[in-house]
């Protein structure tokens, strides 16, 4: 079969093959639990889906497969071939995922943090704030003095890869994949410059998250993610500040996040709405949330799960409301720029 043959094969028909329970056009989502209000969608007419919650899931229905089946491009056209699936079984199943075979060779053990630290370090001492980022950041409100406190970087594509070869002689090549620091190709291949935030917690770099200069639009006509990050985030953006105060701002991504500490608030950040852990609700005791999502369907179903969850521990928390559509960064940089126009 050609690719856009492949695609074409009813998306309902392929995600009940792989076993999700589709009513009318929605579903409860794969990529994160619980759903308790189906967010996963389906639309026939373009042949597409989209989980409300989850920023990463969507896409063909070749994606439906990769992200179901956590498995390559390769693999998921060899699932979606007419000796698996056929139009006319609908209730024909997908094998079942591979399992691993108990003489198959055992990953090699993750690096400690302190060799991850100084390999990102490394990176980011030569990946300096350069006037592309800062015109991104600046159009968002974000001053130079915000970004460099925090230590975000930049890089254009071709100084990543060419700053990637040096580093493999420096620590191999084995050893940057296992620190994720080979995501970031996702970006550089497709022409993308991107930003760096760097996930610290007590001095130490954990993790790092690259977002593209693309906007939402732009990457979803691409079906490019604007986000990589070298491994799920397993603590907060800022997290370290939560001992400075007992009201804390709980934001969706890094740019909320530097929003209101520019302002002075205490802010800490989630890099999306279904990426926050319930061990995390343990850092929040004793503390008042002010909860900073963005105003959409998704942010929505989100902020009842984790109303909930505040109820049932105890967690004092309130709500930033913002208007539809908005998010934190939008209303302080459309609320500044009325007050400037009022004022002169």
């Amino acid at each position: 079969m050609r690719l856009d043959e492949i695609k074409a094969i009813p998306i309902l028909e392929v995600a009940e093959g792989l076993g999700i329970v589709v009513k009318g056009r929605s579903a409860h989502c794969f990529s994160h639990s619980p759903d308790r209000h189906p967010s996963l969608v389906f639309n026939p007419t373009t042949n597409r889906f989209r989980c409300y919650v989850c920023p990463d899931t969507h896409g063909s229905v070749i994606d439906l497969v990769m992200q179901v089946r956590n498995c390559s491009f390769k693999e998921a056209l060899d699932e979606l071939n007419p000796n698996h699936f056929t139009h006319n079984h609908h209730n024909r199943r997908f094998p079942e995922p591979k399992r691993q075979k108990k003489n198959q060779k055992v990953s090699s053990p993750a690096i400690s943090l302190e060799y991850k630290n100084t390999i990102f370090n490394t990176l980011l001492d030569v990946s300096p704030m350069a006037p592309e980022g800062l015109k991104y950041l600046n159009a968002r409100g974000i001053d130079t003095a915000t970004a460099e406190s925090m230590g975000v970087g930049f890089l254009q594509p071709e100084a990543f890869c060419s700053l990637y070869k040096v580093m493999i002689d420096l620590y191999g090549r084995k050893t940057l994949k296992q620190c994720g620091l080979s995501h970031f190709f996702l970006l550089a291949r497709e022409g993308l410059s991107f930003l760096l935030f760097p996930y610290r917690h007590q001095g130490r770099i954990h993790l790092i998250k690259a977002r593209c200069l693309l906007t939402k639009k732009e990457a979803d006509l691409r079906e490019i993610n604007r986000f990589v990050a070298t491994e799920p985030a397993g603590i907060l953006y800022n997290q370290d500040t939560l001992s400075s105060s007992t009201k804390v701002y709980l934001c969706e991504g890094e740019i909320d996040t530097l929003t209101l500490l520019q302002r002075g608030h205490c802010a800490i950040g989630i890099p999306g709405v279904s990426s926050f852990r319930e061990e995390w609700f343990a850092l929040l005791a004793n503390k008042h949330v002010v909860l900073c999502l963005d105003h959409d369907a998704g942010s929505k179903l989100a902020s009842e799960w984790f109303e909930e969850a505040c109820d049932a521990q105890g967690i004092s928390y309130s709500h930033f409301d913002l208007p539809l559509g908005m998010d934190i960064n939008d209303y302080f940089n459309q609320e500044e720029a009325y007050i400037g126009y009022a004022q002169s």
